[in-house]
């Protein structure tokens, strides 16, 4: 089962992340060049600091965002990392795969915490 982890797909996903995250089109011609198999399967994805998350699918908006740009978010992961002690308790409600959630935990390793709360079941 092709996924973003065989080497084609790798390969593309690093040709976007060079481009800009403003270049205009950019998810639209990744969406186009995902062929439907590849989009619609589980999919192992890695972040820019070294975080790999299971995704249901690459079509979530989240997913996709993490394939392209290798962050989700990242005006908001500054945020809290400018924000948070190393001895914080952090709260995410609405974890989702934990796209800020594996962030966080690494940032608080020394003595803080992340408590993920997730309401769907997938």
């Amino acid at each position: 089962m092709p996924n973003a982890s065989s080497i084609p797909v790798r390969l593309l996903g690093r040709a976007f992340r060079m481009a800009p995250s403003w270049v205009r089109g950019k998810g639209r011609l990744a969406r186009f060049l995902l062929n439907r198999k590849i989009r619609d399967n589980p999919t192992e994805i890695g972040d820019r600091n070294g975080n790999v998350m299971m995704l249901p699918n690459i079509r979530e908006p989240l997913a996709l965002s993490l394939w392209l740009d290798g962050v989700y978010e990242p005006e908001v992961i500054g945020f809290l990392r400018s924000s948070v002690s190393p001895r914080s308790v952090v709260v995410d409600v609405g974890a989702n795969i934990g796209a800020l959630t594996v962030p966080l935990a690494r940032m608080l390793n020394q003595g803080g915490s992340v408590v993920a709360i997730e309401a769907a079941p997938s």
